[in-house]
């Protein structure tokens, strides 16, 4: 088993992570991938919410809906 985590830490999250990061940002702005960070707290205690049966607090979801709404409004076109 610890191999196998091992290995999807290294391959799937590192590598593949960083693969995806440099996609991002051939297709599109630099600062616009960047503003991506933001979500990966959030994701990560929806995450653990979910797999991990982790308490979700009202205080932790008013800041996703705060951070979410952020980095829409940080990459929406404005005409």
């Amino acid at each position: 088993d610890f191999i196998l985590a091992l290995g999807w830490s290294v391959l799937v999250l590192s590598v593949g992570a960083i693969l995806l990061l440099l996609l991002m940002i051939r297709a599109g702005e630099s600062t616009r991938t960047a503003s991506y960070f933001y979500l990966v707290p959030p994701l990560t205690a929806l995450e653990a919410w979910l797999l991990f049966d982790e308490r979700m607090t009202l205080l932790a979801l008013v800041g996703m809906v705060i951070t979410v709404f952020g980095v829409y409004w940080a990459n929406r076109v404005v005409r």
